[in-house]
C-alpha cells in the first residue's frame, strides 16, 4: 500500500467495532495552539481531553470542536492534587506561564528571559488528573501529551499503574536548563521512564541563545543580527516514548491504535513487530494491511 493510501487504512482501521464504544482517548495538557499534527488523523474518530487554563490561548480548542468525535476541554489547570485555588503565574508569553516561578535569576544568562516576565498572578482551579478522568467518563489514556511548563513527570507519575503503563505513546517537553524553580527536567523523566514499560522513539533538543545585549560592544552595528547569528544551546527537549507493547495477553483495541500510532510516527520497524505478534492472537486482516504498507515503506 503506497503512503497516499494511509488516510484510507488510517480510517478504516478506527472504524473497527472495537472503537465504536471505546475511540481513541487523546489527553493534551497544555492545549493551546494548533492542533497536533500527529492528531489529524485521528479527530473525527476520537475522544480528546484538553487542559488549557489560560484563556488567552483557549480560542483554537473552541475553533476544533466539531472536528473531533468528542472534545472534553477543562478549563483548569492539570495538577498531581486537586486544588480549589492555586497561584498560576500569567507570563508575558502565554506559553511560558506556568503554576512554578520563574527562575529570574538563572534565566537573566539567556536572550529569551523577558519571555518568563510574570505579567501576573491568578488563582484558579487545580484538577488531579485521575479525577479529570473519571468525570469524562473514561478509565485510560492512550496517547498522553504535555507541555505543563515545569510538571510534565508529576502529572505523569500521578496516574494510577493501571492507566500509566498502558498508555501507548508519552508526549513530554521536559526543560534542560533552570527555567522554574522546581521543575521537572528532563533527567528526572529519563531516570523515572527506565523502570516504565516504555522506548523513546524521538527526541528533539530546542533551546535558547546565551547572549544578551549588553553583552555586544557598544560599537557593533546591528545588535539583533549579531544576536541572531549565535549558536543555540540545548534549553528544552521534546520527548516521546512509546509502550512497549510486550502484554502476554493483548486486547485487540490496544494492538490496532499501536499499529495505527506507529504508523503515524512512521516507526515502521516496530509497526512490523506489532502486526506480526497481533497475529499470534487476532484473525484481522487489517494487519497484513499494516504490514504491507510499512514494508512498503521501508523498501
Amino acid at each position: 500500500m503506497r503512503k497516499n493510501n494511509l488516510p484510507n487504512l488510517i480510517s478504516s482501521c478506527l472504524s473497527h467495532d472495537v472503537f465504536e464504544e471505546s475511540p481513541p482517548i487523546l489527553l493534551d495538557i497544555g492545549a493551546s495552539g494548533d492542533t497536533y499534527s500527529y492528531w489529524n488523523a485521528l479527530m473525527p474518530f476520537s475522544h480528546c481531553i484538553a487542559f488549557e487554563a489560560d484563556d488567552r490561548e483557549s480560542s483554537s480548542l473552541d475553533a476544533a470542536n466539531d472536528s473531533w468525535k468528542k472534545l472534553t476541554v477543562v478549563r483548569a489547570l492539570a495538577t498531581s492534587e486537586s486544588v480549589d485555588n492555586l497561584n498560576f503565574n500569567l507570563t508575558q508569553f502565554p506559553y511560558c506561564s506556568s503554576t512554578l516561578d520563574p527562575d529570574s535569576e538563572a534565566l537573566s544568562e539567556w536572550d529569551f528571559a523577558s519571555l518568563f516576565k510574570v505579567d501576573g498572578r491568578v488563582s484558579m482551579k487545580a484538577v488531579n488528573l485521575s479525577s479529570a478522568l473519571a468525570e469524562a467518563g473514561v478509565d485510560r489514556i492512550d496517547w498522553f501529551k504535555t507541555d505543563s511548563q515545569g510538571i510534565d513527570l508529576r502529572l505523569f507519575a500521578s496516574l494510577k499503574d493501571a492507566i500509566r503503563r498502558k498508555i501507548i505513546v508519552a508526549d513530554f517537553e521536559p526543560g534542560i536548563i533552570d527555567a522554574y524553580v522546581g521543575e521537572d527536567k528532563l533527567h528526572h523523566l529519563m531516570a523515572y521512564m527506565e523502570h516504565e514499560p516504555f522506548w523513546i522513539h524521538s527526541m528533539n533538543v530546542k533551546g535558547p541563545k546565551r547572549i544578551l545585549k549588553e553583552d555586544i560592544p557598544a560599537q557593533a552595528d546591528c545588535i539583533n543580527s549579531l544576536m541572531r547569528k549565535q549558536k543555540p544551546s540545548p534549553g528544552w527537549c521534546e520527548i516521546s516514548y512509546f509502550n512497549s507493547m510486550r502484554s502476554e495477553s493483548p486486547e485487540l483495541r490496544e494492538l490496532l491504535l499501536g499499529c495505527i500510532f506507529a504508523t503515524l510516527l512512521e516507526q515502521h520497524g516496530f509497526v512490523l513487530r506489532i502486526a506480526r505478534r497481533a497475529k499470534n492472537f487476532f484473525e484481522e486482516e487489517v494487519f497484513d494491511e499494516f504490514i504491507n504498507h510499512s514494508a512498503s515503506q521501508l523498501l
